[in-house]
């Protein structure tokens, strides 16, 4: 027989796990803030202008029928503007998107399951891209489900992915 852990363990694990999340967007936050400036002159820039773009899932434990909510930033942490940066994020077949896509800047909009984003970051700055799916009924027990971002604007693709787990009878906590 396989361990199933008590709803207790579940509710603290899913309280760990929403913590970890906060504090490192808070550090990711901190961080961006911090070289927002720029390299110091005569100093090359040593990470990539997108690299601190995140994308995040919640809730982290999730039911057949629960809607979740996803928050992708994408943040040019670079001196000079980004004018042609795209996204482009492909829901995977176990979600059914809820029509709720909203950006902060740019163009954005959604056709046969994939959300699409473009626009221009400013240096020193951010877009939030949200939006809503449903997990469909028909996921086994146990799953882990990955839903991934494509990000382009800086010369490079970077991939910004975000998980959680099916339970079929989540705990209230």
């Amino acid at each position: 027989m396989a361990y199933r852990p008590t709803d207790r363990q579940v509710c603290s694990l899913a309280q760990v796990g929403m913590s970890l999340l906060l504090a490192s967007l808070l550090f990711l936050s901190l961080m961006a803030l911090s070289s927002s400036t720029g390299p110091p002159v005569g100093h090359a820039q040593t990470v990539p202008p997108l690299d601190v773009s995140t994308k995040a899932v919640t809730p982290a434990i999730a039911a057949p029928g629960t809607s979740l909510s996803y928050t992708i930033l994408l943040r040019n942490i670079g001196d000079a503007p980004l004018p042609a940066a795209h996204l482009t994020d492909t829901l995977p077949l176990s979600l059914t998107y809820t029509g709720d896509l909203g950006a902060s800047a740019g163009s954005y909009g959604f056709s046969s399951g994939v959300i699409t984003w473009s626009g221009a970051i400013s240096p020193a700055s951010a877009v939030t891209i949200t939006f809503s799916a449903w997990l469909t009924t028909a996921v086994a027990d146990g799953v882990t489900i990955a839903n991934h971002a494509l990000i382009t604007g800086d010369g490079r693709l970077i991939t910004r992915t975000a998980v959680f787990t099916v339970d079929a009878a989540p705990p209230t906590c």
